[in-house]
């Protein structure tokens, strides 16, 4: 009779057993160094070890920032402005929040500029990312200079900056500073 609760027991203590390896294996794969990766290429369809660096393999630690500054019809430059592309934060955008893609899009262009910087040689104003901070700095600066009382500026010119985000102690690092371009009217 007492066959029956120590097999009971046993069964109850392999499949803890089984389960508590599974969770300290499937924790260990998270973890940043790649060499407790050799755990999920026993499974390489991530059924049974999931992976969950949502962030990987580098999280972002560091915004981009891009300011922009106008030559005067009179030579003066103005000094360097940010534009502001997403209101402030209500608590509606933690369920629909559609602006975020803008915000996350110009972050997008200023990582592919930084690439670019890497590339000796390159003319960086061919590339994409160039052409589309240049746009967007132009638009910025249509929208700024039309309170100004200097006119239309002879030109403009933009500043991609890394900075920490809401962690204003450390000085954010200035990455790239266009040369001036001269002003079309950004609606051409």
């Amino acid at each position: 009779m007492k066959a029956a609760p120590v097999a009971g027991r046993a069964v109850e203590l392999g499949i803890t057993a089984v389960l508590g390896s599974w969770v300290a294996v499937t924790a260990l794969s998270q973890h940043p160094n790649r060499t407790f990766d050799r755990f999920r290429r026993r499974d390489p369809l991530g059924v049974v070890i999931p992976n969950w660096r949502f962030f990987a393999p580098d999280p972002a630690i560091h915004d981009f920032r891009v300011m922009h500054r106008w030559l005067r019809a009179d030579g003066t430059q103005t000094a360097w402005r940010e534009p502001s592309i997403i209101p402030g934060r209500t608590w509606r955008q933690a369920f629909w929040f559609p602006d975020r893609r803008a915000d996350k899009a110009l972050i997008d262009v200023c990582g592919e500029l930084v690439t670019y910087l890497q590339i000796p040689g390159l003319d960086l104003t061919t590339t994409p990312a160039y052409r589309l901070l240049r746009s967007f700095t132009r638009r910025a600066v249509a929208t700024a200079v039309a309170d100004d009382p200097a006119g239309p500026p002879r030109g403009f010119q933009f500043l991609v900056l890394r900075h920490t985000g809401h962690d204003e102690e450390p000085e954010p690092d200035y990455l790239f500073a266009s040369r001036f371009e001269a002003w079309t009217d950004p609606a051409c």
